[in-house]
């Protein structure tokens, strides 16, 4: 289970986690600035590209990218194939959620072009790397390619973690989160 090229490990399950802990937040956020009056559809729009990120890596819906590449006759040969549809479809969305988040406080904003670079570092940077690995060592086959593959696979597995835990704190700390003695509050920090 915590064998980090293993699709249903302890890390895949942690981003799943995480991932949804950050749409919560986003959401909750989105709550909040709609009760007080202020722009919400932004941080909807953040909370559903995080639950999407989240049922993503549950299901595995981007390795599905390598069937719809390969009946379209593209493939990378040095690579995994999924990375043909994949590299694309991450641009675009980067290019969006880029500009969705003009909208937001410039602070959350910067933090989170921090957490979406360090998360695709990890999910397409490293992911591309291993498959480089896997096709130059003829499937690892050749001694100690297994091992340099593990090892690249824990890095893109830590990245995308990283990113995720870097969201999830920027999202919390766009929020005035406060014990009242009886509950727990969630404010805009301007209301406060």
């Amino acid at each position: 289970m915590t064998y980090a090229s293993r699709e249903d490990s302890v890390w895949t399950w942690y981003s799943v986690l995480l991932l949804a802990a950050v749409s919560a937040a986003f959401a909750l956020l989105a709550l909040i600035r709609r009760s007080t009056g202020q722009g919400f559809a932004p941080y909807v729009c953040f909370a559903v590209a995080a639950g999407f990120m989240s049922i993503d890596e549950a299901t595995l819906f981007h390795e599905k990218f390598a069937i719809a590449a390969r009946l379209m006759g593209l493939s990378l040969p040095f690579t995994f194939t999924w990375l043909v549809i994949g590299i694309p479809f991450a641009i675009v969305a980067g290019f969006v959620l880029l500009a969705i988040a003009r909208r937001v406080d410039a602070l959350l904003r910067r933090r989170l072009i921090v957490a979406g670079a360090v998360f695709l570092v990890g999910a397409v940077g490293f992911e591309m790397l291993g498959g480089i690995i896997v096709s130059l060592s003829d499937n690892l086959v050749l001694p100690g390619t297994r091992l340099l593959y593990q090892f690249t696979a824990m890095i893109e597995e830590g990245l995308e973690v990283a990113g995720a835990l870097i969201a999830l704190w920027a999202t919390l700390a766009a929020l005035d989160i406060r014990w009242t003695g009886r509950s727990l509050v969630a404010q805009n920090p301007t209301d406060s």
